[in-house]
């Protein structure tokens, strides 16, 4: 298990230009931040590199889809918290009242 980490790791590094350059381009006018949407991809490529096979797809073919997956479970949860702050912030706008 570790050595297979270990080969997912140097593999990252080995497609980091294209890495940068395909989450830079899917987080373009996007409410995500460059940076957050990066660190997710590079974990779920590691992650998910015992699914990776050369023979089906490119690196820049199978990295643009798990950056897709990413980028799609992080929007998820920006609207989430985007309608749960709304929410928030409607009943705080209620004075409290503690005694009648």
């Amino acid at each position: 298990m570790k050595n297979e980490q270990t080969v997912a790791w140097a593999w990252v590094l080995e497609n980091a230009s294209l890495i940068e350059g395909i989450v830079k381009k899917l987080s373009n006018g996007s409410v995500l931040d460059f940076e957050d949407l990066r660190s997710d991809v590079l974990v779920r490529l590691v992650e998910k590199w015992p699914n990776y096979d050369k023979k089906k797809s490119s690196p820049s073919t199978w990295i643009w889809w798990q950056t897709l997956a990413v980028r799609k479970q992080l929007l998820k949860k920006h609207r989430s918290f985007s309608s749960l702050k709304k929410t928030t912030r409607f009943r705080t706008q209620q004075p409290l009242r503690l005694f009648n």
